[in-house]
């Protein structure tokens, strides 16, 4: 799948089939290549937490509200701002969000379905306490990773004309 295909096709997904599973090699593959995305003097402020354990899962699905769906994913890829590497917040919270980017449209080009949940940040404390995470880390958000079970996803873009200042 090309580029443009592969930005214009990916959407998110909140219904997985539960018994799917996805390797770890693969999602460290698809970490890997969000490594890759730009960040303010190549410091990659970011770090990652892998769940794919299913009774953590459920507990991450049962802190947000209308957010059962969570459970029934393969796993979870939870991104942090490392603060011991960030030199410009803003920055580096930007870069966060094209590495997030990037982990959606890697596990798309893959065949894999992913939701971006933002949600997850008004439990923040309660998410770094279950995945016992320092308090060096700032929760950015958190990436579901699945076999989605419906393909017909139609999604509608604003106008070029509406995006223009």
């Amino acid at each position: 799948m090309d580029t443009i295909e592969c930005i214009k096709s990916r959407r998110s997904v909140r219904e997985y089939d539960s018994n799917a599973v996805i390797d770890i090699n693969t999602i460290y593959e698809i970490i890997s290549i969000a490594s890759w995305s730009p960040s303010g003097k190549n410091l990659q402020p970011w770090n990652v937490k892998v769940v794919t354990d299913n009774q953590c899962l459920k507990r991450i699905s049962k802190m947000i509200p209308r957010h059962e769906w969570i459970a029934g994913s393969s796993a979870s890829i939870v991104v942090f701002l490392d603060k011991n590497r960030s030199y410009d917040r803003i920055k580096d919270v930007q870069g966060c969000g094209a590495f997030m980017q990037t982990v959606l449209l890697a596990a798309h080009s893959m065949n894999i379905d992913s939701c971006w949940v933002g949600g997850v940040l008004r439990e923040s404390d309660e998410l770094n306490s279950l995945l016992e995470v320092p308090n060096d880390y700032e929760l950015m958000g958190l990436i579901t990773l699945g076999i989605g079970i419906s393909k017909n996803r139609v999604s509608k873009r604003l106008d070029i004309s509406d995006l223009l200042l």
